[in-house]
């Protein structure tokens, strides 16, 4: 999966967001600045690093300067956002007053009680930049954060619910590739983000999607020119081919002859045999 760093003030902000569909970060990315999202409603799938997270309204995920981070889901949300940097907290804090202020980043996840979600709300809805208090406000959300727990086992890190869904992912795409013609035919089968879909792939395969069902197309057609008297355009259409010219220059490329060749060259050998 690509991952792009983006750049992020220095300082300390904080913004807020309401997305009325379910929304899919393009791209996992990193920045400077150590950054706090805070779900205030929906439910969002984080990535942080190779881990996956099931997150829901009020939990709070934790990203450290520089790691990669994504999230992903498929229904409306709204949230919290704050961007800061320790260089931010060492202008106002001795060295032991901030390594205690960020000792909330050791857990990634954690689950903010509604007293403690309103006082982070009441802070977001007045907060404004370069206020001279604002470092105030800052502690007192980490402060919040380091008493917060982590969410119930059921919201702990979702490594054995993504590895299902992995292969949930494979099955379905080796069930139905001769029906597949983009990433978001799996996705959309599987009520998974596209970025997922290529993320198991490029772990178990080191192939994109893309390419993986393409591989399964062509063993297919291969094994039907070998066993079927039907028309080559008739055998691209069956194993998923929609586009007959498209399906020449794939096979073509990838077996380094044409259909026609293969099939001659396989009963060639099927004769001596």
């Amino acid at each position: 999966m690509t991952i792009k760093r983006q750049i992020i003030n220095d300082g300390f902000r904080i913004s807020q967001e309401k997305m009325e569909t379910g929304w899919n970060m393009p791209f996992t990315h990193y920045h400077p600045a150590s950054e706090i999202y805070i779900l205030e409603t929906g439910e969002r799938t984080v990535n942080i690093g190779e881990t996956f997270y099931l997150t829901s309204a009020h939990d709070a995920a934790l990203f450290l300067s520089n790691v990669p981070h994504s999230s992903s889901g498929t229904t409306p949300f709204s949230g919290i956002c704050i961007h800061f940097s320790e260089a931010y907290l060492h202008l106002y804090f001795r060295k032991y007053a901030t390594s205690q202020l960020m000792k909330c980043f050791q857990t990634p996840i954690l689950h903010l009680s509604d007293t403690d979600f309103k006082c982070i709300k009441e802070i977001a809805n007045c907060f404004k930049d370069y206020e001279a208090d604002n470092y105030l406000k800052l502690a007192t959300i980490l402060n919040i954060l380091c008493r917060s727990q982590a969410p119930k086992d059921a919201k702990q890190p979702a490594d054995e619910h993504w590895r299902n869904k992995a292969s949930e992912i494979i099955e379905y795409t080796e069930h139905n590739y001769t029906s597949i013609q983009h990433v978001s035919d799996i996705s959309n089968a599987l009520n998974t983000s596209e970025g997922y879909v290529y993320s198991v792939f490029q772990e178990h395969y080191k192939v994109s999607p893309k390419k993986y069902v393409t591989e399964l197309k062509l063993h297919h057609i291969c094994h039907l020119l070998e066993y079927s008297s039907k028309s080559i355009k008739e055998l691209s259409d069956l194993a998923g081919f929609h586009c007959y010219e498209h399906f020449l220059r794939t096979f073509k490329k990838n077996m380094g002859c044409t259909p026609t060749e293969y099939r001659k060259n396989w009963e060639q050998t099927a004769s001596r045999g």
